[in-house]
C-alpha cells in the first residue's frame, strides 16, 4: 500500500487541473479513492464465505440470479455494510491531511478539520458559532454510529434509548 502523503503533490496537481480544490466534491473523490480498497476487500471476502448452497436453494425455489442476489445474498451483507460504513466513516472523519490541503477556504473545512481550524485561529469563538456547529456534528456522527450499532447488533434502539 502506498502512503497517502507520498502522492500528495501529483494528486494536488490533478485536483487543480480538475478544479477540485476548495470544493467538497474534490475531497469526496479523493477520500473515496483511498478508502475503497478496504471496502472491496471486506465485501469480497464475505461474499466468498457465503455457501454456494444458498444460491442453489434460491434457484431451486424459482429465483432468478438477480432475485437470488437481492433476496438472499444482500440481506446477508447487512453486517458487513455497517462495518464498512463505520470503519470508513471514522477513517475519513479523522483524516486531516487531505482536508487541510484540498479545502483551503476556512468556510469549506469539514468535520474535525473545521473544529481544529476554529481552535487555531480563534474564529470559531465569535458570533458565528462554528466551533459549536462542528462539535455538535461530531456528536451527531457518534450518535448515528451508536444507533446503527444497536439497531443491527443489539436488541434494538428502543431498549438502548430507554435504559
Amino acid at each position: 500500500m502506498v502512503p497517502q502523503l507520498s502522492i500528495l503533490v501529483p494528486l494536488y496537481k490533478e485536483m487543480v487541473s480538475l478544479k477540485g480544490i476548495n470544493h467538497l466534491w474534490g475531497i469526496v473523490i479523493v477520500s473515496a479513492t483511498f478508502h475503497l480498497p478496504m471496502a472491496i476487500y471486506m465485501y469480497s471476502n464475505f461474499i466468498k464465505s457465503i455457501p454456494k448452497d444458498l444460491d442453489e436453494a434460491a434457484m431451486i425455489d424459482g429465483c432468478s440470479m438477480m432475485q437470488s442476489f437481492f433476496y438472499v445474498i444482500l440481506p446477508c451483507l447487512k453486517s458487513t455494510t455497517v462495518s464498512v460504513v463505520i470503519l470508513n466513516g471514522v477513517g475519513i472523519w479523522n483524516d486531516y491531511q487531505f482536508q487541510l490541503y484540498f479545502l483551503q477556504n476556512a468556510d469549506d473545512h469539514a468535520g474535525n478539520q473545521h473544529l481544529l481550524y476554529g481552535f487555531q485561529t480563534g474564529s470559531g469563538c465569535g458570533s458565528s458559532g462554528s466551533i459549536h456547529r462542528s462539535a455538535s456534528s461530531g456528536n451527531g456522527i457518534h450518535l448515528l454510529t451508536e444507533v446503527l450499532r444497536k439497531g443491527c447488533y443489539g436488541q434494538g434502539c428502543e431498549v438502548s434509548m430507554t435504559a
